[in-house]
């Protein structure tokens, strides 16, 4: 029998005063769940944060939920997305669906040209923000010259283009997203550049240890590595070097 989810329940105590679309457990919580192959747990999860919401407010969770394992889905892998999606899919009544799509809305919208210079723009700042001052453009310049498909295809438009999207998660809850999803899957450099962009971004330190604390408790549950995560509390988390980050360690 699979353990209980109860174990997140101190999480979302702790977030119980704020506003639906402000918590944050249960997005982290899902691309936690999905990022340690337990996809089929989010069904759970989204069951748990809803239990006698009204229904508006339950579309609001589903919505965010979705977005966050979508968003992320690049980072865990799409089949590992899928597994949680699909059983989260079926176990959604249709007057329950919420299937607001803001990308496709953007593109197909009466003024999509000005639209995509927008999001072009907008994709520009927020890798060069959670990459740092000079960092950007080095990456760029680097991947440009030993392979610009990955450039086109790793950053321009997944780095760039689908994590800037903040229509329906922000920017700091996209870090949050895509931290957790590379401390899941064993990728510890990749988790504290994202754990960084979450302060980057404009969150705050204690958010990032909030954080922190909710995927490290999920991969503990399920047996995911984590060992060489550098914790926030650690002194190295501000001078360690990762992916060409001009701290360096010391």
């Amino acid at each position: 029998m699979a353990p209980s989810l109860d174990f997140l329940l101190e999480f979302r105590d702790h977030e119980r005063q704020r506003d639906l679309n402000q918590q944050v457990w249960y997005i982290v919580g899902a691309v936690a769940l999905t990022a340690c192959n337990q996809g089929a747990r989010v069904t759970e999860l989204y069951q748990s944060a809803t239990q006698d919401l009204p229904l508006e407010d339950k579309k609001v969770i589903q919505r965010r939920i979705k977005e966050a394992i979508l968003k992320s889905s690049p980072l865990t892998g799409m089949p590992r997305a899928l597994r949680a999606l699909l059983p989260l899919y079926e176990s959604i009544s249709d007057d329950e669906i919420d299937n607001y799509a803001p990308r496709i809305a953007v593109l197909e919208g009466p003024d999509a040209t000005a639209a995509v210079k927008q999001i072009e723009a907008r994709a520009q700042d927020y890798f060069s923000t959670i990459a740092g001052p000079g960092v950007a453009d080095k990456l760029r310049g680097l991947f440009a010259k030993h392979q610009p498909d990955l450039y086109l295809i790793g950053f321009k438009w997944i780095y760039e283009y689908w994590f800037s999207e903040d229509a329906i998660l922000s920017r700091v809850e996209t870090q949050m997203c895509t931290a957790t999803a590379n401390a899941c899957t064993d990728a510890p450099n990749e988790a504290l550049w994202h754990t960084r962009g979450i302060i980057r971004m404009g969150g705050s330190k204690e958010q990032a240890q909030f954080v922190q604390d909710i995927f490290l408790r999920i991969a503990q549950e399920y047996g995911a590595r984590t060992e060489e995560i550098i914790k926030i509390s650690d002194p190295r988390f501000d001078t360690w070097q990762a992916l060409g980050d001009p701290k360096a360690q010391k």
